[in-house]
């Protein structure tokens, strides 16, 4: 699963352009966020029952919903099914484990969400500039024209969420410093 990460992270955006743009971003950020499951540990309860799915909610972009639900049919992580589905910023957030936060939604509506995020123990995954700084575990960012993402340890530990260093080890910037 390792082997991924950095297989999408090194994809240029100049070669994007060749093959469909943004939605090719779309489909490796899809793609890298379904694979973020496998390296979080979540704190015991958080989970229903020892069978119960790992929860992928996405708000402000229908593209990666379709994305992840074509990805993550049939498929499983750690022996657990994924189901997607799609929130807004009024939508329960219980039981969710991953929130992916579209650039489509502004500043206002990103913070609003990741504060009631911080309610549960998630993992809440963001494509702006500032995503990391409004509270985001992780944000996905442009380096060098190349899809990459930046780790916040203590955005991790406020929503109660253990990132494995093998993921830590791929991420283009970790921050470790008190919030």
């Amino acid at each position: 699963m390792l082997l991924w990460l950095p297989l999408f992270a090194c994809l240029s955006l100049a070669a994007m352009a060749d093959e469909g743009g943004s939605n090719l971003e779309r489909q490796v950020k899809a793609a890298m966020i379904y694979k973020f499951l496998g390296y979080v540990e979540w704190p015991p309860g958080v989970f229903a029952t020892p069978a119960s799915p790992y929860v992928i909610a996405v708000a402000g972009a229908a593209d990666v919903v379709d994305e992840l639900r074509r990805i993550t049919q049939d498929r499983t992580i750690n022996q657990r099914l994924i189901v997607v589905q799609k929130v807004n910023s009024r939508s329960d957030l219980n039981r969710i484990h991953l929130l992916f936060i579209g650039d489509e939604y502004n500043k206002t509506l990103h913070s609003r969400l990741i504060r009631r995020a911080r309610e549960h123990s998630m993992v809440t995954v963001t494509e702006v500039e500032s995503g990391l700084d409004l509270g985001s575990v992780i944000n996905f960012r442009l380096i060098d024209n190349r899809i990459g993402f930046d780790i916040s340890l203590p955005n991790a530990g406020v929503q109660q969420v253990k990132l494995s260093a093998r993921l830590l080890s791929v991420a283009s910037n970790v921050e470790t410093g008190s919030l």
